[in-house]
């Protein structure tokens, strides 16, 4: 199912024109009636090594 909401888009540039019968409408985002959104920003922060494994410890040695 994803994949046709996926190939729609690529196709026509919106998720619902290709196969419109063959899957439930996917509204668009920015819909004001869709409800609250997550807003990140400054306070947003992400551990610097938390992604750290052992193949980016790896490439990060090379670079």
């Amino acid at each position: 199912m994803m994949q046709k909401y996926l190939l729609s888009f690529v196709l026509a540039g919106n998720p619902n024109t290709v196969w419109p019968d063959d899957k439930l409408y996917w509204p668009q985002y920015n819909d004001p009636s869709l409800g609250t959104q997550i807003v990140t920003n400054e306070t947003f922060s992400v551990d610097e090594y938390a992604l750290a494994n052992a193949k980016s410890v790896h490439w990060d040695k090379k670079f």
